[in-house]
């Protein structure tokens, strides 16, 4: 009887001992980054950078399509600026939801709020949810948290994030 109960007590603190090792997944960086993106948004292929300090706001720059190439888009949550050759331009209205800087940002807050809801496996984490009429599958690193891609098929979007650096 007590063997059995010693060999019970050890396969019990082998199980806990052997969770306790296992790697921690990080939950998706989703703000105080800047990044290069490449974006599909219906035929237009976009690329560029990509800053986000806080909850709420994006800066995308814009280096392709060639017609764009220096072109400057802030999101705040209610109004975006566009910077362009030497210009500056509020937005009278909010963008419609489908905007790229207004899909990302939005996303991000999404998934932001519910980091703790993506189903986890070993080459990154996947978070779905809606935002607005659009359903989105936003991927990261399981290590580092850095984002991956970002879908929203209803919209025609999809991005890749690379080369991502933490902002302090």
């Amino acid at each position: 009887m007590r063997k059995g109960f010693s060999f019970i007590i050890c396969c019990i603190l082998t199980v806990l001992l052997s969770s306790c090792s296992a790697a921690k997944t990080a939950p998706p960086q989703t703000v105080r980054f800047f990044c290069d993106f490449v974006a599909t948004y219906g035929d237009l292929q976009l690329e560029g950078t990509v800053e986000r300090l806080s909850v709420g706001t994006l800066t995308l720059s814009l280096s392709t399509p060639q017609s764009l190439s220096g072109m400057q888009l802030s999101w705040d949550g209610e109004k975006t600026t566009v910077a362009y050759r030497g210009r500056t331009y509020t937005m009278p209205s909010k963008l419609p939801q489908t905007a790229a800087v207004r899909l990302i940002a939005e996303t991000l807050d999404d998934a932001c709020k519910r980091s703790a809801d993506g189903t986890w496996a070993k080459d990154g984490a996947t978070f779905t949810g809606v935002v607005g009429d659009y359903g989105y599958r936003l991927q990261s690193d399981a290590t580092s948290g850095t984002l991956l891609s970002l879908e929203v098929p209803d919209a025609a979007f999809s991005v890749r994030f690379f080369n991502t650096k933490t902002v302090s």
